[in-house]
């Protein structure tokens, strides 16, 4: 017999009530519509929820979303009128829908609706976003032979290939229709190998949320019970003249009282709150690690953060974004593309692009943009390089920056910007130039 002697692996004390998880990789319908239930009502119930939930988003998709490489004023029309659901939202918009969908349900499906010329005049598709409720999980059975299966909605081939989505036409109704593979976008995080379904971002929080409410909830009413004075009388109160008056109008600023022999006036001490702020603080901190935030963007509390410290901690998180997004939205963003490729604009588009995602603000923008100068002109990284980082599509901005130079020599304009004709200081570059326009 070989022991390992591995202390996780021990079954003392130290473990003894501690369960481990033995589940398939897909949990349980029941699992994850209770998770997803809870997650929902800790968004709409819980102001630290809603925070953490709305923090993830805007630093994931941001005011301008996910933007491709390209410049057409095609594509620009389309973002403008993509939304099935209600019409209401551009692609920025729809993203973060679907984003924060994602973040508390744990998937989100999004398939293509085609729509006639006469219903959108220039739009023959738009993009319909659905609940993970949608995707019927009680159909689970064999189907075709040749190991065509259906699991949780989806069904599979003999290798395993997804080829098909069992969708109900609503949440309220039983009715299905298979869908196929390439016309549905089904989002999800894979956290574990042949995980089929997702589970919410939000379920390693859920707990602590719902015990820091509830604590926060005591706190109030204790302070409540504690701004309530009382006063208790003892001994005899029979005969004061101003016993009745006391009892009637209560103690009041500056009075004075007088009290039958052996009496006496008592008050209580109400109760107190210790250690509030620090409980408070380490749950926020939990919170926000367990969320993959930052603690002091959740919490608001930025006292003990400096610039280096915020900087490191700003790069970090923006990584912690990039694979959260790519987990997430990648194929979404694949998807989209495709299906307004061939049906929106044929011809019209690449057939890959490269999507530009909107980066975390600079800590200290002076500092950042030295860092940027000072690696550039050591050869360290390019131009193109320091853009991407920033989150800017070079093409179209080398674009701009060419029309921009274009209209200002049209005007006549010279600017500190512009290196050909002017330092930073403010002069002119050339000698003759400088000579003739009288500068030294």
């Amino acid at each position: 017999m070989v022991l390992d002697h591995l202390d996780a692996a021990s079954r003392d004390d130290r473990f003894g009530s501690w369960p481990w998880l033995s589940a398939p990789a897909t949990p349980a319908p029941l699992t994850r519509s209770t998770s997803r239930a809870r997650a929902r009502l800790a968004y709409s119930n819980t102001a630290l929820g809603r925070r953490v939930v709305e923090q993830l988003v805007s630093d994931a998709i941001g005011e301008r979303g996910i933007r491709p490489d390209v410049d057409s004023p095609a594509w620009s029309a389309w973002s403008e009128a993509c939304d099935a659901n209600s019409g209401r939202l551009d692609f920025a918009a729809l993203q973060r829908a679907a984003f924060r969908e994602l973040l508390m349900s744990g998937e989100v499906l999004a398939r293509p609706r085609y729509r006639r010329a006469s219903e959108l005049p220039g739009i023959s598709m738009q993009i319909e976003l659905l609940p993970p409720e949608v995707l019927d999980s009680a159909i689970d059975q064999n189907v075709g032979g040749r190991g065509r299966t259906v699991q949780d909605g989806i069904e599979y081939d003999g290798r395993r290939q997804i080829r098909a989505y069992h969708l109900r036409r609503s949440e309220l109704t039983f009715d299905t229709v298979r869908v196929p593979a390439t016309d549905v976008a089904h989002c999800y995080r894979v956290e574990r190998i042949g995980q089929r379904r997702g589970m919410s971002l939000l379920v390693p929080i859920l707990l602590r949320l719902r015990e820091l409410d509830a604590y926060c909830d005591a706190a109030v009413l204790r302070q409540r019970i504690a701004a309530c004075f009382a006063a208790m009388f003892t001994g005899a109160t029979e005969g004061a003249p101003n016993v009745d008056e006391l009892k009637r109008d209560g103690l009041t600023p500056g009075g004075v009282w007088e009290l039958p022999h052996g009496s006496e006036i008592k008050t209580v001490t109400p109760p107190t709150v210790e250690d509030h702020d620090s409980f408070v603080r380490c749950a926020q901190m939990e919170i926000a690690a367990g969320a993959q935030t930052q603690y002091p963007a959740v919490s608001g509390d930025w006292k003990s953060t400096n610039f280096s410290a915020g900087r490191l901690d700003r790069l970090s998180y923006q990584r912690v974004l990039d694979c959260l997004v790519a987990d997430t939205m990648g194929l979404f963003l694949r998807r989209v593309w495709q299906w307004v490729k061939n049906a929106s604009m044929p011809g019209l588009l690449p057939d890959r692009v490269q999507w530009y995602q909107q980066r975390l603000p600079a800590a200290d923008q002076w500092k950042e943009t030295e860092s940027d100068v000072s690696e550039s002109r050591a050869g360290f990284k390019t131009h193109e390089q320091a853009l991407r980082e920033r989150g800017i599509n070079p093409t179209t901005h080398m674009a701009a920056l060419a029309r921009e130079k274009q209209e200002r020599e049209r005007l006549g304009l010279v600017l500190s910007v512009d290196a050909e004709r002017r330092t930073e200081q403010g002069y002119d570059p050339d000698p003759q130039r400088r000579r003739g326009g009288g500068e030294e």
